[in-house]
Formats: structure tokens, C-alpha cells, sequence
């Protein structure tokens, strides 16, 4: 028996299963996975659902759209879809820190994707020097509370 909050929505789990159910009807996608405030389990009523997805071969504009569409006529939710295969490294790294997994496909293409964007990230961190960046912000907000 489904479980549904106080105001008739569906629970995080439901959710998932809904979406989990739908993505397997499409075999073009590789994986799937959803992130944002439903994945951190902070939504709210309002919040859109924010989902990840690899393509084994890239969707037209047309399709985008329509399974934009589709996903959000099925959850009755709004959806935002990210196309993780040309996503940026910073937005592919994020997604994969703080997803969850709706769909696995293939695992081996799953697991190749994750350790390229590990690497890309730190590569991209290094060139940029964004961790000496973080490091330095860090210094300076031991040595702020240290006056305290």
C-alpha cells in the first residue's frame, strides 16, 4: 500500500519508484540519477525534480523536450533533465557526489563515466587552483574565529 503525506503528495520513495519504473521504458538511457533537494530529502511541496541522465546516443532538441515532458506529466511534478554527456565537469562531478541512482543500465559505462569525471574534476581543480582557492578560504576562517 502506498504511503502518502499529509497533503496527498507522494512520499521521496514513491517518487523514486515512479521514476525508476518510467526510465526503464527508454533503452537509450545508460543511467539515470536524481539529485538536487529530492535526493538531499530537503524538497519542498514546490520543488521540481532535478535528474541526471547518460545517453547512449545524444537525444534531439525534439526528444529533450518531449521526455521532459513526459517524465513530468508522469510524476506530476516539474523536471529539470541534465544531459550528463555534455555537462561540465564541475556539474558531472556535483550530480555525482549527491545523487541517487534511478536506472544502471550498463554498470561498466556507469562506473567508466564516474572515474572520468573524478578525474576530470581533479584535473580541472589543479589547473584552476581552485584547492589552493578552498585551502586559503579555509586559513582564513581559522584564523577569523581564532580572534573570537
Amino acid at each position: 500500500m502506498a504511503v502518502h503525506t499529509t497533503s496527498g503528495e507522494l512520499t521521496m520513495p514513491e517518487v523514486v519508484e515512479q521514476l525508476k519504473e518510467k526510465l526503464r521504458e527508454y533503452p537509450n538511457i545508460m543511467f539515470a540519477l536524481l539529485f538536487g533537494s529530492h535526493a538531499k530529502a530537503c524538497q519542498r511541496a514546490s520543488s521540481d525534480l532535478d535528474i541526471a541522465l547518460f545517453f547512449k546516443q545524444p537525444l534531439s532538441g525534439l526528444d529533450f523536450l518531449y521526455l521532459i515532458n513526459e517524465l513530468s506529466d508522469y510524476t506530476k511534478k516539474e523536471v529539470d533533465l541534465v544531459l550528463l554527456n555534455s555537462a561540465s565537469v564541475f556539474l558531472r562531478h556535483q550530480v555525482m557526489k549527491h545523487s541517487v541512482r534511478l536506472l544502471v543500465r550498463d554498470m561498466v559505462i556507469y562506473r567508466k563515466f564516474r572515474e572520468q569525471t573524478i578525474t576530470n574534476y581533479n584535473t580541472y581543480k589543479f589547473v584552476s587552483g581552485m584547492g589552493r582557492y578552498n585551502r586559503q578560504v579555509f586559513r582564513n576562517m581559522d584564523l577569523k574565529s581564532q580572534k573570537y
